[in-house]
């Protein structure tokens, strides 16, 4: 079996309970279980504080959100720093990515 080491920044933090509400009611878990199997997975994320990573970084990966997605500049600035895949299902993202030669996408 494959297994891959998981990082984030700690965007991904405030995006989860943004978004919180939204994912109970698509997923129909009742949220104590959403709770106990979102720690779980926070659990097996090594987290990545941004404020660690160059500005000429950041400035790369905001080059590369621009048109895109700003709210995506942090996951893409990440992605640089570590030399690391981006696991995604923005379709959007990926082909706009593409586009302009960023192809480091994890295949699942």
């Amino acid at each position: 079996m494959k297994y891959h080491q998981l990082f984030a920044c700690h965007f991904l933090y405030i995006e989860v309970f943004k978004y919180k509400e939204k994912i109970l009611k698509a997923s129909k878990i009742p949220e104590p279980e959403f709770l106990e199997l979102l720690h779980g997975l926070l659990n097996k994320i090594t987290f990545i504080s941004e404020i660690h990573i160059d500005k000429n970084i950041w400035e790369e990966a905001s080059n590369l959100c621009s048109e895109i997605d700003e709210k995506d500049t942090s996951h893409i600035t990440l992605s640089l720093y570590l030399k690391a895949k981006i696991w995604t299902g923005d379709t959007k993202l990926t082909k706009k990515l593409i586009q302009k030669s960023f192809n480091s996408f994890f295949d699942y």
